[in-house]
Parts: C-alpha cells; structure tokens; sequence
C-alpha cells in the first residue's frame, strides 16, 4: 500500500480544496464559476459525469507503455503543449531521454504518430485504487465543500473527484518511469497540481514553464525551477506568495528565469494585413458576439474571426451559426496556427486573454475590449502596462482599428519586453531550446545560461 501512503500523504498537506485551486480557493472571485448555471447540475450528475470521463479515459487490457527517463513532460491542454513542445525537442535534440505525455483529446494525429507525446490511459488497476481513495476521503471531501459552497457540490463535484484519478494515475507513473525532473507548463489546473505535490512528495525535482499570462489570484511558485515569460510575471507572483496552504512547507532552494514567452511564434509578414482580428474567448456569450460582429461588419472592416481551443464543439456550432449572417473569415485553431492568423491582420480584438501578448510580439496592436463582461477587469494587466488598447464601446473600436489601419498606433515595444523578457534578443523564437539548456546545464551542475532571480522583492 505504498502507493496509497503517497496519496494519502499529499492530501493530508494539500487538501483537495488546494489541488483543485481556482475552484476550491477562488470560487468566489470567479463569477463564472460561481455564478455559471450548469446544464447538467446535481450531486448525482456531476458524479454520473465523473464516472464517466473516468471509464472513457480506461483501457482493459492496459499496459504501460513508459520507459524510465531522466525528464518527464506533462501536458493537460492544448496551449500548454504548445508551449512545451519547443524544449521537449530540443531536449531529445540534445540526447536527453524525455517522456512526454497528454490526454488522447488535446494530441494531434501528427504528435501521436511521431511519438511526440504518449497518451494517458487509466488501466482497470488504477480504477479500482481511485475508488478505494473515494470510499476513504469521501465524506471528509463533502465536509470541506459544504463548509465552503455548497454550490461546489451541485455544480463542481467531478473537479474535485477527479484529483483522486490524477493522484492514483500519476503516483503509479512516476514509480515507474523514475524521473529525475517533471516539467509542467501550468500551476493551477488540478492535474498539474496533483502531479507536482506527488513529485515533491517522491523527492523528485520540479520545474514550471509560463504558459500564458498570470494574476495576483495564481497559486504561489512552489516548484525547484520556474520559467517565467518576465519581468511583469515575477511581479506578480511575488504578489501571489501569500497563496499557498497554512501548513504546507515551501521548498527550500526555488530558482526563477526569466526565459521569455515559450510559444513558438514567428514574425511572419507574408499577407497584405489589411484584416481585423477578433479572438473570441469561452465565455463570450453568442449574443454579445453577434452584437459586435454586426456592428464591426456594417462598418466596412473585414473581419477573421478565431475561437479559443478550449471552446467546447457545441459552443463551436452556436458559434459558427452565429457567423453564418455575416461574410467574414473564420480561423480555425485546430487548422491554422497563430502565426497564419496574424499574418492576416493588423490588429486584434479580445477580452482577457493571453493572446493579446501573443499578437504584440508577432506586431499585431492588442485592443482589449470585454466582448462579455468579465469579472476583474484588465485581468492580466495589459492595458495599466500599456500594452494593449482599451476600448469601453463599439464606437470606441471603430476610431481605434482606423487609427491602426492608418498607422497611427503601433505596438509598445517597452511593454512588450516586460511581458517577454527575450523580445527583442538574440533568444527571440528560440525560447524553449533556452528552458532545454537550462534544464540541462541544471542537472549537470554546469554554468547556466540564464541567471537565477529571487522571488523576494
């Protein structure tokens, strides 16, 4: 029952209410997450819903397929992988033995077929365990719910019961792949977590690697190595010190770089750039869409309008119904990669997102506007940095996007470096072979490339 003693003893210093963090700790913070109405609600859906990720994630006749590795490289979504895959080449590049993986939904044929990326699956084994930790930890997980938001159990329960197949999954793969370093590109999702406290418990190293913007509301840095996009991230993760659990112990030795933004974008200019881009975010309702699309399009501005990846596919067919009224150009993620989109356009409209960064380095003018209206406004601080334009109405955008189209406005460069610290550098496009080196130099004990900076301000 070694495994379980693992488990159990992670959860015993971070509760479930700490590994699933966005939820657990910043319910209340988050309207959409508090405020959401979910379509299927319930203790008994939630958990129904729960089973059955579970089971579809499940294979019978399950064997593992890792090998032992010095690093091991999850990601949980589609920009963490894409901000991951740069170093994890590089790495094996350099002859290092890597393992990466991620769920089946987020790879593409390409990463499968290339054994790029391995694909997580549950074995009949690692449920029976799940459900053994579920019987032992339930009612202490239905306590900590209640005494925070009951609303937690009618609409979140499967979040939290989902850290216990994090935990059996991960605890079972890192005694068999024996890594001396995990590497992860996120620090608040549940699977992230659950893998880096089983790391730190194990007595494995861990490193962290920015993969979009971050706010005061983020976790603190408790892994070995962090990899930040830059100087307005260290600022604002000195500001998150504070959110960590009362009796967790902080890791002795943390060492931050300042490494720049890690996914791979280019300053491609081979179109004309004469289009509007509009980047539509998963909590963009339909109706606020259209309400801007139509006034954007009676405007005589052409439009390429892009979806977030994690747009589930009905909200991708409410959507495209939505665009159907209108001619404008549609930018598939999954078909056209970031820099093809902003090789197209001049500049961008979003809300809070991390694209906005994105497009400033690839000479795309961020113009943040709340298409929906957003909890914390300027959540990612763009617009108080200077960054991106703010715009409060329609008409406002309409004399901004003229302005841009006219040359008028440019993108801040000085901004822009805060953000990526390699802007600009000789290190611009080659971030993740930065990490890599990094991560190597690292292990053999060798001068680095990049010097540590302290969290304390």
């Amino acid at each position: 029952m070694k495994w379980f003693k693992h488990i159990k003893t992670v959860l015993d210093k971070e509760p479930e209410l700490w590994l699933a963090y966005l939820h657990g700790q910043k319910y209340d913070q988050l309207k959409h997450f508090s405020e959401n109405k979910k379509k299927y609600s319930g203790f008994f859906t939630r958990f129904a819903i729960w089973v059955f990720l579970l089971f579809s994630q499940t294979r019978l006749r399950f064997k593992p397929s890792n090998k032992k590795c010095k690093f091991l490289v999850y990601a949980g979504t589609v920009n963490q992988k894409n901000s991951l895959q740069q170093s994890i080449l590089a790495l094996r590049k350099n002859n290092q033995v890597v393992c990466a993986l991620a769920p089946k939904k987020i790879l593409s044929r390409t990463d499968i077929e290339d054994d790029t990326f391995n694909i997580k699956t549950y074995g009949f084994m690692e449920v029976v365990k799940t459900f053994l930790v579920l019987i032992l930890r339930f009612n202490l997980l239905r306590k900590q719910l209640k005494d925070k938001n009951r609303n937690l159990i009618k609409n979140d329960l499967n979040v939290f019961l989902n850290i216990y197949d994090e935990l059996v999954y991960f605890e079972r793969l890192l005694r068999e792949v024996k890594p001396d370093y995990v590497i992860v590109s996120n620090d608040h999702n549940a699977s992230n977590r659950s893998l880096l406290a089983l790391a730190r418990e194990m007595g494995i190293k861990t490193a962290y690697m920015q993969h979009a913007s971050v706010s005061n509301l983020f976790p603190a840095i408790n892994v070995d190595y962090a990899f930040l996009d830059g100087e307005f991230s260290l600022n604002v993760y000195r500001n998150c010190e504070k959110n960590i659990v009362s009796d967790m112990v902080r890791l002795k030795e943390r060492k931050v770089f300042l490494s720049g933004q890690k996914k791979l974008l280019q300053k491609v200019i081979v179109r004309k750039r004469e289009k509007l881009g509009v980047a539509i975010n998963t909590l963009d309702s339909n109706k606020n869409i259209a309400d801007m699309i139509s006034y954007l399009y009676f405007s005589g501005f052409s439009l390429k309008i892009r979806w977030h990846p994690g747009l589930s596919k009905r909200k991708v067919k409410e959507l495209l119904f939505v665009l159907k009224k209108f001619k404008v150009e549609v930018s598939n993620p999954f078909q056209e990669s970031l820099v093809e989109f902003f090789s197209d356009i001049k500049c961008l409209i979003s809300g809070n997102s991390s694209i906005h960064l994105e497009a400033a380095l690839s000479d795309v003018v961020p113009i943040y506007y709340e298409i929906t209206e957003s909890d914390i406004s300027d959540y990612y601080g763009y617009v108080e940095s200077g960054l991106a334009k703010e715009c409060l109405s329609l008409t406002d955008i309409g004399e901004t996007v003229k302005s841009i189209m006219g040359g008028g406005e440019t993108v801040d460069r000085n901004a822009v470096q805060r953000y990526s610290s390699t802007y600009s550098t000789e290190w611009e496009g080659n971030e993740g072979e930065l990490v890599a080196q990094t991560m190597i130099k690292l292990s053999e004990n060798k001068k680095l490339p990049l010097e540590p900076i302290s969290l304390d301000s």
